[in-house]
Protein backbone atom coordinates (compact mmCIF):
# COMPACT_ATOMS: atom_id res chain seq x y z
CA UNK A 1 0.00 0.00 0.00
CA UNK A 2 2.13 2.91 1.49
CA UNK A 3 1.60 6.57 0.34
CA UNK A 4 1.91 7.72 -3.35
CA UNK A 5 3.22 11.49 -3.26
CA UNK A 6 2.61 13.76 -6.73
CA UNK A 7 3.73 17.58 -6.72
CA UNK A 8 1.81 19.65 -8.79
CA UNK A 9 3.01 23.16 -9.67
CA UNK A 10 5.10 24.84 -11.76
CA UNK A 11 8.08 22.96 -12.57
CA UNK A 12 10.05 25.66 -15.03
CA UNK A 13 13.00 27.46 -13.63
CA UNK A 14 13.55 25.33 -10.49
CA UNK A 15 17.23 24.26 -9.61
CA UNK A 16 18.03 21.34 -10.89
CA UNK A 17 18.81 19.96 -7.37
CA UNK A 18 14.95 20.29 -6.06
CA UNK A 19 13.58 19.38 -9.59
CA UNK A 20 15.26 16.34 -8.45
CA UNK A 21 14.48 15.75 -4.89
CA UNK A 22 10.36 16.03 -6.75
CA UNK A 23 10.87 13.89 -9.22
CA UNK A 24 12.68 11.78 -7.21
CA UNK A 25 9.43 11.77 -4.30
CA UNK A 26 7.20 10.84 -7.17
CA UNK A 27 9.33 8.05 -8.58
CA UNK A 28 9.99 5.91 -5.49
CA UNK A 29 5.94 6.06 -4.44
CA UNK A 30 4.90 5.85 -7.85
CA UNK A 31 3.45 1.99 -7.70
CA UNK A 32 2.14 2.75 -3.92
CA UNK A 33 -1.60 2.21 -3.90
CA UNK A 34 -2.52 3.68 -0.59
CA UNK A 35 -3.62 7.47 0.39
CA UNK A 36 -2.02 10.02 -2.61
CA UNK A 37 -0.34 13.03 -0.82
CA UNK A 38 -0.62 15.62 -3.03
CA UNK A 39 1.67 18.59 -2.58
CA UNK A 40 1.43 21.75 -4.29
CA UNK A 41 5.26 23.11 -4.24
CA UNK A 42 5.42 26.15 -6.32
CA UNK A 43 2.10 26.64 -6.85
CA UNK A 44 -0.57 29.06 -8.35
CA UNK A 45 -3.94 28.24 -9.53
CA UNK A 46 -3.71 30.87 -11.95
CA UNK A 47 -0.57 29.60 -13.36
CA UNK A 48 -1.93 26.07 -12.91
CA UNK A 49 -4.56 27.28 -15.11
CA UNK A 50 -2.51 29.04 -17.85
CA UNK A 51 -0.30 25.95 -18.17
CA UNK A 52 -3.06 24.11 -18.82
CA UNK A 53 -4.50 26.30 -21.46
CA UNK A 54 -1.63 26.61 -23.03
CA UNK A 55 -1.69 22.91 -23.25
CA UNK A 56 -4.54 22.49 -24.87
CA UNK A 57 -3.51 25.46 -27.35
CA UNK A 58 0.01 23.93 -28.32
CA UNK A 59 -2.48 20.32 -29.02
CA UNK A 60 -5.34 22.53 -30.98
CA UNK A 61 -2.43 23.95 -32.84
CA UNK A 62 -0.62 20.71 -33.89
CA UNK A 63 -4.12 19.44 -35.65
CA UNK A 64 -4.20 17.00 -32.12
CA UNK A 65 -7.81 18.60 -30.72
CA UNK A 66 -9.98 20.46 -32.61
CA UNK A 67 -11.15 23.94 -30.45
CA UNK A 68 -14.89 23.22 -30.49
CA UNK A 69 -14.16 20.06 -28.79
CA UNK A 70 -12.67 21.57 -26.07
CA UNK A 71 -15.12 21.69 -22.79
CA UNK A 72 -14.36 21.00 -19.17
CA UNK A 73 -13.54 17.59 -19.28
CA UNK A 74 -10.55 18.36 -21.56
CA UNK A 75 -9.11 21.17 -19.42
CA UNK A 76 -9.46 18.50 -16.17
CA UNK A 77 -7.28 16.66 -18.43
CA UNK A 78 -4.48 18.72 -19.03
CA UNK A 79 -4.27 20.26 -15.19
CA UNK A 80 -1.54 19.53 -12.37
CA UNK A 81 -4.13 17.05 -10.99
CA UNK A 82 -5.31 15.20 -14.06
CA UNK A 83 -5.82 11.67 -12.79
CA UNK A 84 -6.22 12.11 -8.87
CA UNK A 85 -9.19 11.90 -6.91
CA UNK A 86 -10.78 14.68 -5.47
CA UNK A 87 -9.35 16.24 -2.70
CA UNK A 88 -11.03 15.53 0.67
CA UNK A 89 -8.52 17.53 2.90
CA UNK A 90 -6.37 21.13 1.73
CA UNK A 91 -4.30 22.46 4.82
CA UNK A 92 -3.52 25.81 3.74
CA UNK A 93 -0.19 27.56 3.33
CA UNK A 94 0.10 29.55 6.99
CA UNK A 95 -0.34 33.22 5.63
CA UNK A 96 -4.24 31.71 4.32
CA UNK A 97 -5.17 30.04 7.14
CA UNK A 98 -7.58 31.72 8.61
CA UNK A 99 -8.36 30.22 12.17
CA UNK A 100 -5.17 27.58 12.56
CA UNK A 101 -1.42 28.01 12.13
CA UNK A 102 -0.13 25.60 10.21
CA UNK A 103 3.38 24.69 8.34
CA UNK A 104 4.19 26.73 4.99
CA UNK A 105 2.67 24.17 2.98
CA UNK A 106 -0.36 23.62 0.79
CA UNK A 107 -0.92 19.87 1.38
CA UNK A 108 -4.04 17.60 -0.04
CA UNK A 109 -4.67 14.29 1.14
CA UNK A 110 -7.00 11.90 -1.39
CA UNK A 111 -8.99 9.16 -0.35
CA UNK A 112 -7.76 5.61 -0.32
CA UNK A 113 -7.46 4.89 3.67
CA UNK A 114 -7.78 8.29 4.69
CA UNK A 115 -5.21 8.60 7.62
CA UNK A 116 -6.08 10.02 11.00
CA UNK A 117 -5.08 13.47 11.45
CA UNK A 118 -3.49 14.55 15.37
CA UNK A 119 -5.97 17.45 15.80
CA UNK A 120 -4.24 18.46 19.13
CA UNK A 121 -1.01 19.56 16.72
CA UNK A 122 -3.50 22.63 15.16
CA UNK A 123 -2.90 25.59 17.28
CA UNK A 124 -5.70 28.10 17.01
CA UNK A 125 -4.32 31.73 15.68
CA UNK A 126 -4.61 34.22 18.49
CA UNK A 127 -5.61 37.86 17.12
CA UNK A 128 -2.89 40.11 16.54
CA UNK A 129 -1.74 41.98 19.38
CA UNK A 130 -3.62 39.99 22.39
CA UNK A 131 -1.77 38.17 24.95
CA UNK A 132 -2.41 35.17 26.54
Amino acid sequence: EGVRVRIIGARDNLPADILGLLEEAESLTRGNTGTTLVIAFNYGARDEIARAARRIAERVAAGELRSEDVDASTMDAHMDTAGLPELDLIIPHQRRAAAVQLPPLAVGLCRTGFPALPVARFRPRRPAGRTG
